[in-house]
């Protein structure tokens, strides 16, 4: 299902609403950066669709090869962990916006 996901929507399509409406900037200030705006919205979209808790979503994405494949993740890539503010209530009214 997530690769004919990948096939059928143009995720990058929402990349400069989700940059506008998050107020997303990497401005290089140290810490961790931010992860891309279109990458966490295909996370959403993996806890949508499979009802996963932030926990179970971290754990599943470093499982799956499905879900790294959907999300453009290798082997050795960073995941978003339980820390990350993920699916908040902006990507979600962002997402909901866009379709």
């Amino acid at each position: 299902m997530l690769d004919r996901l990948n096939e059928v929507i143009p995720f990058e399509k929402f990349r400069a609403q989700l940059e506008t409406k998050l107020a997303y900037k990497n401005d290089g200030k140290g810490g961790q950066p931010p992860f891309d705006p279109v990458f966490m919205l295909k996370v959403c979209v993996v806890q949508y669709f499979y009802g996963l808790s932030d926990a179970e979503t971290e754990f599943q994405i470093k499982d799956r090869s499905s879900f790294q494949r959907f999300l453009g993740l290798g082997p050795v890539d960073a995941v978003p962990d339980t820390r990350t503010d993920r699916c908040n209530p902006r990507l979600r009214a962002s997402a909901q916006t866009t379709r």
